[in-house]
């Protein structure tokens, strides 16, 4: 894949299980890696599949708020983001 680009490292992206080839690698910045995590959040908001924390800075939410609005107050997603 070459030299890294400034900033960026490998990625293992589509598939985080897989091998480290260019098939299945990209350039990543650190916020891109962040989410790529298995342990990330996953939530579908408008028939879109985001991570929680990409919803909270699409809805402009702090995090944490969306956070305990779903698991420490369980309300349904529709609910919370509001």
């Amino acid at each position: 894949m070459g030299e890294a680009p400034e900033g960026m490292s490998i990625d293992r992206h589509p598939n985080n299980n897989g091998d480290y080839e260019p098939s299945n690698c990209r350039w990543a910045d650190a916020k891109m890696q962040m989410n790529n995590m298995r342990s990330n959040i996953m939530v579908k908001h408008e028939g879109e599949i985001l991570t929680l924390k990409q919803l909270a800075e699409k809805i402009r939410m702090p995090y944490a708020r969306l956070y305990q609005r779903l698991f420490k107050l369980s309300w349904p997603l529709s609910k919370a983001i509001i």
